[in-house]
């Protein structure tokens, strides 16, 4: 490696690292004035809060935590802004970089806005970072939501009004549960049809009663869900298409258990004894 890779790669590390640092610091930080009727420890409860119970005021939050990056900035030193600065430049035209140049001739010292250009694509880059961070603080939870949204829902299965196996007497099967279990290892292309469509039709009946809450965690713990964030003003997706994934996620982790569980072969003899 040569020696400008070399400063390159050092320069890279230590703006992340700036970043890192200063979006903790700011979601960190124990603000008083909160945009809600509540108390929080840090800044980044009060965000997850907003995104999870008060979604349609997140963006309210968010610009919040805009201001709170101009202040931060305000109390660095200008070499320290210019090289945050750095991290922004490879988005702009030339045009673009002489404009903010000269903007922060301009504005330099202005504490009221408008805010400087440099500063605003700071904030912007930072606003990515400190969102990001709200959803991975959020998705550490999920895990045993699913575990236990699938335990529940194997159990409203089994409550299914329930007349018999679609394959008739010759199969005893007790409640829709173990006609989906005994379908998947066993059964026709028709009949499994007819039950995977019944189980999927009942999982986004469940999912129009849950809260936009649990929805977000569900979805974190789906394949759609890769840990990014999906726009700093709205990091998730809209309902309809979170609920999309979790019942593709939901659906396969049934089938799985269902392709596991004991059922007895029928057609061989086999039965519950």
């Amino acid at each position: 490696m040569n020696r400008t890779d070399m400063a390159f790669d050092y320069l890279q590390n230590y703006m992340k690292d700036k970043y890192d640092k200063y979006s903790e610091e700011i979601l960190l930080s124990n603000e008083e004035n909160s945009l809600f009727d509540l108390s929080f420890s840090t800044f980044l409860d009060e965000m997850r809060f907003a995104l999870l119970y008060e979604n349609e005021k997140y963006e309210l939050v968010l610009e919040k935590a805009r201001k709170l990056v101009y202040r931060k900035l305000l109390e660095l030193e200008d070499a320290e802004v210019n090289i945050l600065f750095v991290e922004c430049i490879h988005t702009l035209s030339d045009k673009e970089f002489e404009n903010v140049l000269e903007s922060d001739k301009a504005e330099k010292y202005m504490l009221d806005p408008p805010i400087s250009q440099k500063y605003q694509l700071i904030a912007g880059e930072f606003l990515i970072i400190i969102s990001q961070k709200v959803v991975e603080s959020i998705s550490m939870h999920a895990s045993t939501n699913l575990i236990q949204y699938i335990e529940d829902l194997k159990a409203s299965i089994k409550n299914f009004a329930f007349d018999g196996s679609l394959e008739g007497d010759d199969v005893a099967t007790r409640n829709y549960w173990e006609e989906f279990c005994f379908q998947v290892q066993y059964g026709g292309e028709d009949p499994l049809r007819i039950v995977q469509e019944g189980i999927e039709t009942h999982i986004k009946e469940k999912l129009k009663k849950i809260s936009y809450k649990d929805i977000v965690l569900l979805y974190t713990e789906t394949d759609n869900y890769y840990g990014e964030v999906y726009d700093t003003t709205s990091p998730f997706p809209d309902r309809d298409e979170m609920v999309e994934s979790i019942v593709s996620k939901v659906f396969d982790e049934i089938s799985w258990e269902a392709s596991n569980a004991y059922v007895p072969d029928f057609y061989n003899g086999e039965d519950w004894d």
